[in-house]
């Protein structure tokens, strides 16, 4: 950033962002705002921006129109973190049921491939209480999972077998469950629609 006055009196501030990747979105968005005050006698100008750009859409993903892209690691047996983190390599991030609709897509994905994928695979929500005293499930983005618009669970889970069921998961009938996180299961992976409309 660059500040100068000129002869005139006239302020100006110039600013580069550059960003440079293999493959750029084209579906980026510029946000400016900007608001000036006065407070005794002095002037004051605050500009602040934003600039957002979407991960590049993935080619290996299904995409079931209105609902997202999808991939399932059925092939990949992995703990939790692991498979957090190969999702977000991809552009992507483990899979949050947000709807009926998301878990008959996730339950015609798993029908595919179930002999492979074994009966449970990783999603995208854990437990940040770790069971002390009460069950306090999140998406790995924070958001309580009761508030995700999906909430109906398999059989009696959660259930905290063992008492180390702190990870989430969906079975092949598109409900969720509670796993070890260092269990080695398949996993899901999404891309939401909404990263491309910013």
């Amino acid at each position: 950033m660059v500040q100068s006055k000129n002869q005139t009196g006239h302020w100006s501030t110039k600013f580069l962002l550059d960003k440079a990747a293999e493959k750029l979105s084209e579906s980026w968005q510029l946000n400016l705002k900007q608001n000036t005050a006065t407070c005794r006698e002095i002037h004051l100008l605050h500009v602040e921006g934003t600039v957002s750009v979407p991960p590049p859409k993935p080619n290996d993903y299904e995409l079931f129109p209105g609902i997202g892209y999808y991939k399932f690691h059925y092939n990949k047996k992995v703990v939790f973190a692991e498979a957090q983190s190969i999702c977000a390599n991809e552009g992507g991030h483990l899979a949050i049921i947000n709807s009926e609709e998301e878990s008959n897509v996730i339950r015609t994905i798993y029908a595919k491939h179930i002999k492979q994928g074994g009966p449970w695979s990783y999603i995208g929500f854990y437990d940040r209480n770790k069971a002390q005293g009460f069950r306090d499930f999140v998406t790995i983005f924070g958001q309580p999972l009761n508030e995700t618009g999906f909430l109906k669970w398999h059989g009696d889970d959660p259930n905290n077998v063992g008492g180390q069921q702190f990870c989430g998961c969906v079975v092949t009938d598109g409900l969720l469950g509670d796993i070890g996180c260092n269990d080695k299961i398949s996993f899901f992976c999404e891309y939401d629609l909404s990263w491309g409309i910013l």
